[in-house]
């Protein structure tokens, strides 16, 4: 390792592993604040990481370092805060077929460029467990390990890699891999996010089940011929716009979950009764009928815009750093702020209205 590569790593403090992964550990920058991740893998994975690295696609976590260290390879690359989707269907069961078609559009959409360079780069190993799902909804392939560039005019594969059930029959050996293996994980993944089992042991009915088929069919040729192909066919059998519709729906609403929604209801319910509760004075008495209203009204404004940011409505909390840190004291000082200054907003609006009224 050169010396301008150790004084780059030495930039980054060690945090601790990541998920128990002695591979895997949380680092800071500690020029810009910034939670990174490193990892070290076989030095044969460079040009596949280097080619990422110059993509930059929103959907893949950016690379902040490549650097070779012997005989194994140093990645420094963005932290991705948000749960696997084996993590979310352990603690949330299943996926609506509906959310997992708009999940499978979306990998389609981060496909694409990677699919059509001329030299495509092929992930070979999309699952449950190397697909993240940020709080506002956002997919992200985590894991490019064994992914490979396509070259044409190989039969196969030099390296046999992949993940029993996930992988195509071209992994081990049937083949040269190429975008129709990613496209035939996807079929696995939008199966067992519907079902939480394998093609082979049961497969929903079917549109649903008909996409499912097509992707995992054995051939390559019989499979959709790339990730653009098997979006329209999405798209074409009932989602209008992937990825899209929910993420505008309210808190609580966005999966679907009945007693998610309950739970938002009484909370919206609960803000509702409070600020219809509240009574504005002035020096006279209870103000009048009009600024009570006014006042209320621009307090419900304040409170619903807290509940929209604390639960990153469409990535809003994403943008204000002070409410996003790492650490949790810096945090709760950031949401007190921000109370204090929407409440400060809803006092200013409601004069404003009142004097111009």
């Amino acid at each position: 390792m050169k010396l301008s590569d150790e004084y780059r790593l030495s930039q980054y403090k060690d945090l601790g592993m990541l998920a128990g992964n002695t591979g895997v550990h949380l680092v800071r920058n500690e020029t810009t604040g910034v939670i990174c991740v490193q990892k070290r893998v076989s030095i044969d994975r460079i040009e596949v990481y280097e080619y990422l690295r110059s993509m930059n696609i929103a959907g893949i976590p950016h690379i902040y370092e490549c650097i070779e260290d012997g005989d194994s390879l140093v990645i420094v690359e963005q932290y991705i805060n948000g749960r696997t989707i084996d993590e979310t269907v352990e603690a949330d069961g299943f996926f609506t077929q509906e959310r997992a078609l708009e999940i499978i559009a979306e990998l389609c959409d981060i496909l694409k460029p990677l699919h059509q360079q001329q030299n495509p780069l092929v992930c070979r190993d999309l699952k449950a467990a190397n697909i993240m799902l940020t709080e506002s909804g956002r997919v992200v392939i985590v894991d490019f390990d064994i992914a490979r560039i396509y070259r044409s005019g190989l039969n196969k594969d030099t390296t046999l890699l992949g993940t029993e059930g996930y992988a195509a029959p071209e992994q081990f050996g049937f083949g040269q891999t190429d975008a129709r293996t990613d496209i035939y994980a996807m079929g696995v993944l939008l199966n067992y996010m519907i079902t939480v089992r394998m093609p082979a042991d049961e497969m929903p009915p079917g549109r649903v089940g008909a996409i499912i088929r097509k992707c995992t069919r054995l051939k390559p040729d019989e499979r959709y011929g790339d990730v653009s192909e098997l979006k329209d066919d999405i798209i074409r059998k009932g989602i209008k716009h992937p990825g899209d519709r929910r993420r505008f729906l309210p808190p609580g609403f966005r999966t679907l979950k009945p007693w998610k929604m309950i739970i938002a209801l009484l909370g919206y319910a609960g803000i509702t009764v409070v600020c219809r509760a509240v009574v504005y004075t002035t020096p006279d008495g209870p103000a009048p009928m009009r600024e009570q209203i006014t006042g209320r009204i621009a307090l419900w404004i304040s409170q619903m815009t807290m509940v929209f940011i604390a639960c990153n409505y469409c990535g809003i909390r994403d943008r204000i750093p002070i409410v996003k840190n790492r650490h949790i004291f810096v945090r709760i000082i950031g949401y007190i702020i921000l109370e204090f200054l929407l409440i400060l907003a809803a006092a200013a609006v409601s004069s404003f209205i009142d004097v111009f009224a």
